[in-house]
């Protein structure tokens, strides 16, 4: 499978919030559905008639109805990047539970919990079949032991003058920023605080595209000039939320880079992407090979300069989750509006799957 490779280059901070710990919380990643969500909403106030025009193009559901579609292109999440070192989810089931329950070494069973991300070559060593606990004696852990990265691939780092190996917030760093509401009765303030994630010199957040329809226009626009269109558009209005108060602000690289990922062609494949099942992918979750963590997806939708809604809330499948191949694509972009709005709040939920193959 080919994809290509955008790397986003943060300028400030970066606010991705997490349902039910409001503002005060901050992630490191960029869900692909809140990727989709800032392209739409771009698209939006380009030409609102294209918006009809992609979402139709991929299986949607809407008002409990699925409408099955063969997309044109699929999004992973945004990931870490360190220079030219790419980091991947951790596959949620790395190695028989026999494997696990084998190692001797306690507090590396410990900090497979932990592990949040993989570079590239440790993930394609997982991807081929090896346990986390057969290469943990041979990995650098970055970031208080959320990243692992082989000891080649250190070399290539960027040169960090702010940090060394030994810093708990090599690749990012989040801090809490005090903000101030006053009453508009009594004029009394309040102190509280949001999170923002800032990523060290020569880091930022990368998130791939592959086209399955590579001749697929929309608007007379091939599907990858359309993205880079948006994305420039997006440098400018930011991505992420409390862009308001200049976050999310970012430049990215002029040409994608193109890499190879394994296609799904194997028993199982790991998902890059957040998942909304579909009903007809209800027998791959309950699949004995499935591995997987459910989140809860809320949020508010923006529709014009100034009006908010409440989006409903959606379960979904996480990044990381790994469920049983098929040749039917798994998840669906869902309408989430809650009715406040005239018109439909999509969330992007259909799974980038990569090939492995489970020990």
């Amino acid at each position: 499978m080919e994809v290509h490779v955008i790397r986003l280059h943060l300028k400030s901070g970066l606010h991705a919030g997490r349902h039910g710990i409001g503002i005060e919380g901050s992630g490191h990643t960029l869900p692909a559905d809140s990727i989709f969500a800032a392209l739409v909403s771009q698209l939006a106030l380009r030409d609102p008639a294209l918006v009809d025009a992609l979402v139709s193009a991929f299986p949607y559901a809407i008002n409990e109805e699925v409408v099955e579609n063969s997309p044109p292109f699929l999004i992973t999440s945004a990931f870490p990047f360190a220079g030219d070192v790419l980091f991947y989810p951790t596959p949620l089931c790395t190695g028989t539970r026999q494997q696990v329950q084998a190692s001797a070494a306690v507090e590396i069973d410990k900090s497979l919990k932990k592990v949040a991300f993989l570079s590239q070559s440790l993930f394609e060593r997982v991807l081929g079949g090896e346990a986390l606990t057969s290469i943990a004696k041979s990995v650098v852990k970055l970031q208080g032991g959320l990243v692992w990265i082989s000891p080649e691939e250190v070399k290539t780092l960027p040169d960090m003058k702010r940090g060394s190996l030994k810093t708990q917030n090599l690749l990012w760093l989040t801090e809490r920023r005090p903000r101030v509401a006053v009453d508009r009765t009594s004029n009394r303030s309040n102190i509280f605080y949001h999170r923002e994630t800032f990523y060290r010199e020569g880091c930022g957040l990368w998130f791939g595209v592959t086209l399955l329809q590579p001749k697929h226009t929309i608007g007379g626009h091939p599907v990858l000039d359309l993205l880079m269109l948006l994305l420039q558009d997006l440098e400018i209005h930011g991505i992420g939320q409390l862009r308001s108060y200049g976050l999310g602000e970012f430049t990215r690289d002029a040409e994608p880079r193109q890499i190879t990922l394994p296609d799904a062609t194997t028993e199982t494949f790991v998902t890059l992407s957040r998942i909304a099942p579909a009903p007809a992918d209800l027998p791959r979750i309950s699949d004995v090979r499935a591995a997987y963590r459910v989140v809860q997806v809320g949020g508010f939708a923006r529709s014009g300069q100034n009006t908010f809604a409440q989006r409903n809330t959606l379960l979904m499948l996480n990044e990381g989750s790994i469920l049983p191949a098929d040749t039917r694509l798994c998840g669906q972009i869902v309408d989430v509006d809650s009715g406040q709005l005239a018109h439909p709040v999509w969330r992007y939920g259909l799974a980038f799957p990569v090939g492995l193959v489970q020990a």
